[in-house]
């Protein structure tokens, strides 16, 4: 999908007009470490979707839709009882694709 085929798997590509298609994504891996005690845990608390910014493909705009996971953290002392996985990606909290940020960063500098 676009250069993200290693860390994503699309679940639902949907025609939104004749120049934009919406993508649905979630990440392969079905686990992820705890930010804060590193416990890998893959219990499931919660789907939130996000939608991210990115380049257009094919001459088309895409409007990209990350189903993430939040995970719970198993390890009774951790303060942090839950979390949203993480992506290589996208930056913690952002909403705009690495790649866009890239090519926005050029055209300014």
């Amino acid at each position: 999908m676009f250069g993200l085929e290693e860390e994503f798997r699309v679940l639902e590509v949907r025609r939104v007009d004749v120049a934009t298609v919406m993508v649905t994504m979630e990440q392969i891996a079905g686990e992820g470490p705890c930010p804060l005690c590193g416990v890998i845990t893959g219990a499931v608390k919660d789907r939130p979707v996000m939608r991210l910014k990115d380049l257009p493909a094919s001459g088309q705009q895409l409007q990209l839709r990350w189903r993430k996971r939040r995970l719970v953290c198993r390890e009774v002392s951790c303060p942090r009882k839950s979390f949203t996985q993480a992506a290589a990606a996208v930056r913690p909290r952002g909403r705009v694709m690495e790649r866009l940020r890239e090519q926005m960063a050029h055209a300014i500098a």
